[in-house]
């Protein structure tokens, strides 16, 4: 059996197939992510063909656009659909309520000589997130600065200039770039640490890097440059926005408020 590794802020997915090596497209930034060793938070069996006839229980949420999510006995399922066909998914996630273990069953003619890789956008963020919500960390819209051990995250809505922010910063003396559309914050110890991501925006800029974060920038469009300093209610609420919290599940929100 065929297996593959993605490791995005210290946290593993695996993925194995029995149709053959499963990789990412030349040039997907997902390579920058992938590992040899470590042990998997995460680990998955994905399956090719006609997809079954799997019961999908309670939805849970409705994203209006490509993926919906369900929750059947101790499972959670993920359907995902293509913006041309809404009603038949091309792949379906199953995963225990633990994102420990799962099942991916992607739809694929028996002819076909292309092996996709469902580690793809949007299901490896969505697994991502439910990983994160565990009591491990969130996920945010924000670039990411590292200014000689300083890390910065510079957080907004979409439009709002996260990779603009990010090539303001390219080619400083000093300054390494993480992320200009996603990153990742984790509390390790005293300190909380923000890391790159695969998933960049029209900069383009993933690495898998991380650094000690010190400082939080909520960006928008002026007529001219300024700042000030927010308090901590006003802060949290902002940046709660420009997450990826777990609406559907009560214990993930809570952990993401907590954090």
């Amino acid at each position: 059996m065929k297996s593959i590794k993605l490791k995005i802020a210290k946290i593993i997915i695996e993925l194995s197939s029995e149709k053959g090596k499963i990789d990412f497209p030349q040039g997907s930034a997902h390579k920058n992510f992938v590992v040899e060793d470590g042990k998997p938070h995460l680990s998955l069996k994905a399956y090719y063909g006609t997809i079954p006839d799997i019961p999908l229980g309670e939805e849970l949420f409705n994203s209006k656009s490509v993926w919906r999510l369900y929750s059947k006995g101790n499972s959670l399922i993920f359907t995902l659909t293509s913006q041309q066909n809404s009603k038949k998914p091309y792949s379906i996630a199953v995963l225990d309520k633990d994102f420990k273990r799962g099942e991916i069953y992607i739809d694929l003619p028996e002819l076909s000589s292309y092996i996709p890789n469902p580690l793809d956008y949007p299901l490896d963020e969505l697994l991502m997130v439910g990983i994160l919500s565990r009591g491990k960390g969130i996920l945010v819209h924000s670039s990411c600065i590292d200014d000689r051990g300083l890390g910065m995250l510079f957080t907004g809505t979409s439009g709002a200039g996260k990779s603009t922010m990010a090539q303001v910063w390219s080619g400083k003396e000093g300054v390494k770039l993480l992320t200009d559309e996603r990153a990742i914050v984790r509390k390790e110890g005293k300190n909380f640490f923000a890391y790159g991501t695969p998933w960049h925006g029209t900069a383009n800029i993933h690495s898998p890097a991380r650094v000690c974060l010190k400082k939080i920038f909520f960006i928008k469009h002026g007529k001219e440059n300024h700042a000030r300093v927010l308090d901590k209610i006003d802060s949290a609420s902002r940046l709660i926005v420009r997450a990826f919290p777990t609406y559907w599940d009560t214990e993930g929100m809570k952990f993401t408020l907590d954090l």
